[in-house]
């Protein structure tokens, strides 16, 4: 297993468990009542081996096709409680602070952007600076990601003048090295940034900050929305669980590659990436070959 680096407001407590400084357990709240697992439709056919996200119905009436609900029903209960713990270890929950500049990360997630733009109305930086070109999931966009987060905020309101574009970055450690750049070729000195990304990636954007660009300050955030909300017309629940496993796979090969700073991984939460791994959610998983790369 990789090293790990304790996050802020971690104090480091028994065997390698880190806890936060107010006392709680790192795991405490994952399956409480405001995070715990939401209830899903209990008769989709989610059979193992089968992971589709809309599974037909199953509308059988007699004793077999009871049956067939019922363990339809504990599959999509247990896919929703190992998605949730996966969401809420890869978030960070650190609490707002006023800052010298918004970096809001480009992705497919127009939300970001336009939590962005609230954030800039609420006061809390004078300055937005959208970073992004395109990747993997926006590569058919006809511009890149900081021009289409950077018209959304203008719609919101935020005047030009304070709206900073970064439109080179292929990938989150560009992100940061390009915009630390262009805030130098600017002349702005952000003793403070607040970095806004997708919920699911607020982890790996710390990590990477701290290896690319560690005496900068920063507070991650993300659009608050819980992960029963999250899938939306553009995103589907498959799409969010398969992105989501894809950047937990990421935590562990990036820090062995360099690109970002190691951090533990709680054997809960491998337990419930395996298990989703094995129900077949494995669309955005890095592999040698055929063979998922192993973390």
């Amino acid at each position: 297993m990789a090293g790990r680096a304790l996050e802020p407001g971690q104090a480091q407590a028994g065997p390698g468990w880190p806890v936060r400084t107010d006392g709680s357990s790192e795991l405490q709240g994952f399956f409480g009542p405001k995070n715990g697992p939401q209830n899903h439709r209990s008769r989709a056919d989610f059979r193992p081996g089968l992971a589709q996200s809309e599974a037909p119905r199953l509308l059988c009436a007699d004793a077999t096709g009871s049956a067939l609900q019922c363990f339809s029903s504990m599959n999509s209960n247990r896919i929703a409680a190992a998605a949730q713990t996966i969401w809420n270890y890869l978030q960070l929950n650190q609490p707002l602070a006023p800052g010298d500049c918004i970096l809001v990360l480009g992705s497919h997630d127009l939300r970001v952007a336009r939590y962005g733009a609230e954030l800039f109305w609420r006061k809390l930086a004078p300055f937005i600076l959208f970073s992004g070109k395109r990747g993997h999931l926006t590569e058919k966009w006809k511009t890149t990601e900081a021009q289409a987060f950077a018209r959304l905020a203008i719609r919101a309101g935020v005047p030009k003048s304070r709206i900073l574009l970064e439109p080179e970055s292929t990938n989150t450690g560009e992100n940061v090295l390009f915009s630390k750049r262009l805030l130098a070729q600017r002349g702005l000195r952000a003793r403070r940034l607040i970095v806004v990304h997708k919920p699911y990636m607020e982890r790996r954007v710390w990590a990477t900050f701290k290896k690319v660009w560690p005496e900068q300050e920063i507070i991650v955030t993300s659009p608050p929305i819980p992960f029963a909300d999250y899938p939306n017309r553009t995103i589907s629940k498959r799409e969010a669980i398969t992105i989501m496993l894809g950047d937990l796979q990421r935590i562990r090969l990036y820090a062995r590659e360099g690109f970002q700073i190691p951090q533990r991984i709680p054997r809960p939460v491998i337990d419930c990436y395996r298990t989703l791994v094995r129900l077949g959610y494995t669309d955005h998983l890095r592999k040698k070959g055929s063979r998922i790369i192993s973390i």
